[in-house]
């Protein structure tokens, strides 16, 4: 009986670990001005997965990744990278023995504002830890509310300005 609870044991660590490592990577969204939000990812795994929230945003009316990746004895091949499921399209997927690049690109004109996933999947040339790169660009319409609070601040700044000239 010892046995066999040492074996279920040894299972269920190797089912959290392999858990753990297939674990999704949280994309980091940082502002490059009023409303275009930029970020990066990168890894070099068999199967890579990374999320994506957009819940904080404002309509979405632009989302641009791209993934990059090349080998030449090491590094890394890129064979497939999905968004939600949906499939990048390879602009550059070129291999030959000892020898490859690729860039595969995702744009599409609307998102939901919701958490996304996205997959890339590929393999170590040469054991090679040297991955892949990615990077992702979002365009968002602010809320209507956050003009209406732009506009409520500045009127704000305004009154208090005309009542300080006042005094």
């Amino acid at each position: 009986m010892t046995l066999n609870f040492a074996k279920s044991a040894v299972a269920a660590l190797f089912v959290i670990g392999a858990a753990a490592a297939q674990a999704a990577t949280p994309i980091v969204l940082s502002p490059i001005d009023a409303t275009t939000f930029a970020g990066s990812f990168g890894g070099n795994q068999a199967i890579n997965t990374f999320t994506l929230d957009l819940t904080g945003l404002g309509p979405i009316t632009q989302l641009n990744s791209f993934v990059t990746a090349n080998f030449s004895g090491a590094g890394y091949d890129v064979t497939g990278v999905t968004f939600d499921g949906n499939l990048f399209t390879p602009v550059i997927d070129f291999s030959v023995p000892g020898f490859g690049v690729d860039v595969w690109q995702y744009l599409v004109p609307t998102v939901t504002n919701t958490v996304h996933t996205i997959v890339v999947t590929g393999k170590a040339i040469g054991g090679s830890t040297v991955g892949f790169t990615g990077s992702i660009a979002v365009t968002a319409v602010p809320e209507p509310t956050t003009y209406a609070l732009l506009l409520g601040g500045l009127g704000v700044v305004g009154f208090v300005a005309r009542r300080r000239k006042a005094d």
